[in-house]
């Protein structure tokens, strides 16, 4: 009878015992499995930061050219504006910098642009801080991915010519391709600079900063005709500069113009042409528009 007994009693101990570690090794496998998806559902929904700072007081470069600091940069660049208001067609035209790239107001109101490096990925863009630092948030898969990362300010130029005057702005950026996002390594530093006039029209009211579309530019044959002896500004506010390539003493138009300015399309790289003198005058014309210059002065 104890016989019996005990051997009734062995596989009973014996089943609860293994029953008793499959349950623990279930707990555990599932206590895994839910960290697992714990880990994966706080990374799907966290975010990453992409950050830097935009360098001032220090040695940096722009176009190519090394300075102690943008300060030495922007008093040196003064003396070179004449001439690239002349090369931009506004000869005899007095030209001011309204800039702000001093130690302190570098920074006031620089966008800060970031793009994936392919044709897949994220983008975004913010502001850069009053220390010069910028941050701008990205979803968790975008870490140890390459970008594209663009600081960018406008800055005015004013032109000015009797009583006339003109705004245009001029881009003041500081670029670095192919950086690595990477949440654990220290935030970036961008000391390479470029600069850029462009065809856009400053805020009068901005300070230099801002920025508005241009007014619409009205067909040539509504505000006159080019005659020979206009200067390089006034051609400029005649005609359309879309596929307009300038060089000292000529300024060409390519395919892009679509007969804006050239009287028929021709299978030439120059479509049509204007041709200016050593002083910047114009004195002879190409395949150019004869509504835009007029049929008794050439």
């Amino acid at each position: 009878m104890k016989t019996f007994i005990l051997l009734t009693l062995i596989p009973s101990f014996w089943l609860a015992a293994c029953g008793s570690s499959d349950d623990q090794e279930g707990s555990e496998l599932s206590a895994e499995s839910d960290e697992e998806e714990a880990v994966s559902i706080s990374e799907d929904g966290k975010d990453i930061k992409f950050s830097g700072f935009v360098l001032n007081a220090f040695e940096v470069e722009v176009d190519g050219v090394n300075y102690p600091d943008l300060e030495v940069f922007y008093t040196e660049e003064l003396g070179r504006l004449p001439q690239k208001a002349i090369d931009a067609g506004f000869e005899g035209w007095d030209i001011d910098f309204e800039a702000e790239v001093g130690f302190r107001d570098l920074w006031r109101e620089m966008s800060v642009y970031i793009a994936a490096d392919d044709t897949r990925g994220y983008q975004g863009e913010g502001l850069v801080e009053s220390d010069g630092r910028f941050e701008v948030s990205f979803p968790y898969q975008a870490n140890l991915k390459s970008y594209r990362v663009r600081a960018n300010k406008r800055i005015t130029l004013v032109l000015k010519r009797e009583s006339e005057i003109k705004r245009i702005c001029y881009n003041f950026s500081a670029k670095d391709l192919q950086v690595e996002l990477d949440g654990e390594k220290p935030p970036i530093i961008l000391d390479r600079f470029t600069t850029q006039i462009t065809k856009y029209k400053c805020h009068e009211q901005s300070g230099g900063s801002g920025i508005e579309v241009p007014d619409y530019e009205q067909p040539a044959q509504e505000i006159g005709v080019i005659k020979k002896g206009f200067s390089k500004g006034e051609v400029l506010d005649l005609v359309n500069h879309e596929g307009l390539t300038m060089a000292p003493n000529i300024w060409c138009w390519g395919a892009e113009d679509r007969h804006k300015n050239c009287e028929v399309f021709l299978s030439e790289a120059c479509q049509c042409a204007l041709y200016f003198d050593d002083s910047g005058k114009v004195y002879d014309q190409f395949n150019m528009s004869k509504t835009l210059m007029g049929s008794t002065n050439w």
